[in-house]
């Protein structure tokens, strides 16, 4: 799970776009994740037409930030034990009433994590946990079977 957050540290307010999409893209982020090798981790092809969001355009006043917390899952399938390193960007897009305004990239410092396997247990213990709670209605344990890898849960 990655944290983003913008912070206008303009001089005039700064209108910032925010959607319902749980990747964030429509809101200007992306993500690239290289293995060990510097190799860029490919993406699965998107699952959802665009027309499966709500959007909407926020004034950011200045000093005043917003933060939104995003699973690389959603960018990426279940990745190998390994190495990784992660770089954030943002794309900045305003508008000024009559038409969007696309700034240029703003890139995060990148950031190294570990993958490793998770004990046969531990994952039949997580799997039945996200099917209780999807059977109870939480959609993003559906989310969250899929993020395990397990063909069982996937399924």
């Amino acid at each position: 799970m990655a944290t983003v957050k913008v912070t206008n540290l303009g001089e005039t307010d700064y209108v910032i776009q925010t959607s319902t999409r749980m990747k964030g893209a429509f809101d200007g982020f992306a993500f690239l994740v290289t293995d060990s090798a510097g190799q860029p981790v490919a993406q699965p092809i998107p699952g959802l037409p665009l027309a499966h969001w709500i959007g909407s355009w926020n004034r950011l006043a200045r000093f005043e930030g917003t933060e939104r917390k995003i699973f690389l899952n959603y960018w990426f399938r279940p990745l190998t034990p390994g190495k990784y390193t992660v770089r954030g960007q943002y794309i900045p897009r305003t508008t000024d009433g009559n038409q969007t305004i696309t700034w240029p990239p703003v890139s995060s410092e990148p950031v190294t994590f570990e993958v490793t396997l998770v004990g046969e247990t531990k994952l039949d213990v997580r799997i039945e946990r996200l099917t209780t709670q999807l059977e109870g209605g939480d959609p993003l344990a559906a989310d969250f079977l899929g993020f395990t890898g397990d063909p069982y849960a996937i399924a």
